[in-house]
């Protein structure tokens, strides 16, 4: 389900707070010896995760992502990226235009 109005905003909110803690986390690690293969792995999911495309597998690579990249991350990273995988895009986000609501009807007996 795509959460609409205030509560979609909410979560585009929680969207950008995820990148940039991404991006953030990224750019302290950036004198590492991997650092393209990580910089280039964090922007493909700050692109995803801005527009809203895949949004729950994106988040939990990002949490993921924040583990590696992040000396000592906080629970609270991780958390918001959690809780972004769990709650899901919300209505502002590519995943709702594409995947939107749907009516399902059950066949009944005829």
């Amino acid at each position: 389900m795509f959460l609409r109005k205030i509560t979609g905003m909410g979560l585009l909110l929680l969207r950008l707070a995820v990148t940039l803690t991404l991006l953030a986390a990224a750019h302290q690690n950036s004198s590492a010896t991997h650092f393209s293969i990580l910089w280039w792995a964090a922007l493909a999911l700050v692109t995803l995760l801005c527009l809203g495309l895949f949004t729950r597998p994106s988040a939990v690579l990002a949490a993921m992502l924040l583990l590696v990249l992040a000396a000592t991350p906080s629970a609270a990273e991780l958390l918001q990226a959690t809780a972004l995988a769990l709650l899901g895009p919300g209505a502002c986000s590519l995943d709702a235009r594409w995947f939107g609501r749907r009516l399902v009807f059950a066949a009944g007996p005829e």
